[in-house]
């Protein structure tokens, strides 16, 4: 079996949270993840995923903390049409809601 990378330990401790809920109690095997290194994951798919799969992911995230990292992501790689796309996704999750922690006003700015 090939050893794993550290993106891929990551990948792990995300897929354990998304199971658990968002929350709560994670295995023993593998740590939480914090704000620091979902950004970091989210840049490195930002970085490795073509512009058809990123869109695909945008509309696939079901957890606002991750979709809003992956704005900021998107943001930081001046890839404003993928997160003006991706702040659309968000208000859908969040049921229309304009209250998205200044994520409107950013939009309307750009």
């Amino acid at each position: 079996m090939p050893s794993l990378t550290p993106a891929h330990h990551l990948c792990r401790a995300v897929r354990d949270v998304v199971r658990d809920g968002g929350g709560g109690s994670i295995s023993s095997k593998s740590k939480p993840v914090s704000e620091g290194q979902l950004d970091e994951h989210n840049l490195m798919r930002i970085r490795s995923m073509s512009e058809k799969a990123l869109r695909t992911r945008i509309w696939r995230i079901q957890r606002v903390d991750k979709l809003r990292s992956f704005i900021q992501m998107l943001d930081a790689c001046s890839m404003a049409e993928l997160a003006a796309e991706a702040r659309r996704a968000l208000r859908q999750m969040c049921g229309g809601a304009a209250e998205l922690d200044g994520e409107e006003e950013e939009e309307q700015e750009g």
